[in-house]
């Protein structure tokens, strides 16, 4: 009886474990392909989907450099091809005006943002069941890293704040 009891016990612990949330915090330092001469990359946000970050060119399939998904497993990629790990960048606003909010009303927004040949990405994510639940996300730009794109999301608002480098 006491083994039975041992083992349901075990057994909880250990569905119990896997609903806990965890928090998963990168940068990543990325290469961009040049487009007429200038890097840039395009980020699409959707509410209920999560929302990625990735190159566009001007042909052909869009590249992803890094993501985090509401409803993907994974919860959390980025492209081991164009992106490897950098030293933390700041994870804040950093003074970038508000460009959009997603919330009920207004689900979807897709905009891209010249930055030069290389960016700087910082997820920070809550992941629970495989999926980022909430979070942030920073991009910057340059040899002195200048803020050009900055997100923050939870379940059913997503905030974008971005620079004057960026637009629908």
């Amino acid at each position: 009886m006491l083994r039975l009891l041992s083992a349901g016990a075990l057994a909880a612990l250990m569905f119990a474990g896997a609903a806990q949330a965890a928090t998963v915090d990168r940068t990543t330092s990325c290469a961009l392909p040049s487009v007429s001469g200038i890097g840039s990359f395009a980020f699409d946000a959707a509410l209920g989907g999560g929302w990625t970050l990735a190159l566009k060119p001007e042909s052909g399939q869009p590249i992803q450099l890094a993501g985090a998904y509401a409803t993907k497993p994974g919860g959390l990629a980025s492209n081991a091809k164009l992106c490897h790990r950098a030293a933390r960048i700041p994870l804040a606003r950093a003074g970038l005006p508000a460009f959009t909010t997603l919330a009920a009303d207004n689900r979807e927004v897709d905009l891209r943002c010249q930055s030069g040949a290389r960016i700087a990405v910082r997820l920070h994510a809550v992941v629970q069941g495989g999926s980022a639940v909430s979070g942030q996300m920073t991009v910057r730009a340059g040899a002195k890293l200048r803020p050009v794109l900055y997100v923050t999301w939870a379940p059913k608002r997503l905030a974008v704040y971005a620079s004057s480098d960026c637009s629908y």
